[in-house]
């Protein structure tokens, strides 16, 4: 696989996982009563871990009405060595921000990397549990 189509293939895999997992997500936390209007975004970040390194997230952040912030997102690091996947729930009190829900993978091709976000996105998506405010 040449580098485009490498970074064709993942950013293809993102699109999937915003169609298939965050906008039904995003849909499902709207129609909720109380809640703030949820936020999609699609960021780019230069990384910590090196000048060749950087990351995506794709993310769904709402806050309930006790006004703790709930996020979803799936994130993808490109290393220089590998790719790495990540994806999780964030409960944010105002004070700290927990991680509730976290999964992550290492991949190494580029079709590895697309079939992880897919897996890792449909799972954090799963996690709707935490709008609740019980959670």
């Amino acid at each position: 696989m040449t580098d485009p189509d490498a970074i064709r293939c993942c950013l293809r895999a993102l699109v999937d996982a915003q169609v298939t997992h965050f906008l039904p997500l995003l849909y499902k936390v709207n129609a909720r009563p109380g809640r703030s209007t949820p936020r999609l975004d699609l960021k780019v970040y230069g990384s910590d871990r090196g000048k060749d390194a950087a990351y995506l997230v794709l993310s769904v952040e709402v806050f309930r009405e006790d006004n703790i912030g709930i996020t979803w997102s799936v994130r993808l690091d490109a290393l220089p060595d590998r790719v790495g996947v990540s994806g999780g729930v964030e409960r944010d009190d105002g004070d700290d921000v927990h991680e509730v829900f976290v999964r992550s993978e290492s991949a190494v091709t580029a079709s590895e990397a697309a079939d992880a976000i897919a897996r890792i996105a449909a799972e954090v998506c799963e996690q709707v549990s935490y709008i609740e405010s019980s959670t």
